[in-house]
């Protein structure tokens, strides 16, 4: 079974072989805000934010609404439960 940190470390080893930025995202502490993405990223100069989840699984309604506050102001966000999946989402932007 794969968990989800194996998921996002190879999304995170693969935005930097293609020379982006991530940032995990640990939503604790008293500045945390609930729904924030697991993965922040710059990659060439765009704002990029994924929700990653273990297969079978779904975003909750509060990731979903960050995931559509990123993209209705000019951001790239979207959620993934695979590497392909950031790939060929990035292939979009890219």
């Amino acid at each position: 079974m794969t968990k989800e940190q194996d998921i996002q470390e190879s999304i995170m080893h693969y935005i930097q072989s293609i020379g982006g930025l991530p940032v995990k995202f640990n939503n604790i502490g008293i500045y945390a805000k609930a729904g924030v993405s697991d993965i922040l990223a710059c990659i060439k100069g765009r704002f990029v934010a994924i929700e990653v989840k273990k297969p079978g699984n779904k975003p909750s309604k509060l990731q979903e609404n960050f995931i559509n506050g990123v993209n209705s102001i000019g951001g790239f966000a979207f959620w993934a439960d695979n590497l392909q999946d950031v790939k060929d989402k990035l292939k979009e932007l890219f």
